[in-house]
């Protein structure tokens, strides 16, 4: 489930084959601007510190949230996963990707 500006809708998200990319498909959006480079990602933030979650009044979301904040302006992702774990193993394995692809950049 992603969360924006305009209310939530359904979106399935996947690893591009690289892992250099988050990517969803969008009716609305070309390729491009439907998809989050890994390396730009500056932070993830999960639960209650999701913006998800403190816009919510709905108590089942706090612990399936996350928001990917990436780019120089700082625009964020929204994502509500379908169960805890499964947005724990989300945002775990984007920030580990994250870090490693920031890494290879400060080699």
């Amino acid at each position: 489930l992603k969360y924006g500006r305009y209310g939530s809708g359904y979106r399935t998200f996947r690893l591009s084959d690289d892992h250099q990319y988050l990517i969803w498909f969008s009716s609305k959006k070309d390729s491009e601007n439907a998809r989050v480079p890994i390396k730009e990602i500056v932070e993830i933030k999960i639960g209650k510190e999701s913006d998800v979650v403190k816009k919510s009044k709905d108590e089942e979301i706090h612990e399936t949230s996350f928001t990917v904040v990436y780019g120089k302006d700082l625009k964020q992702l929204n994502v509500t996963a379908k169960s805890p774990k499964e947005a724990y193993v989300w945002a775990q394995g984007l920030k580990i990707l994250s870090d490693a692809a920031k890494f290879k950049l400060n080699k």
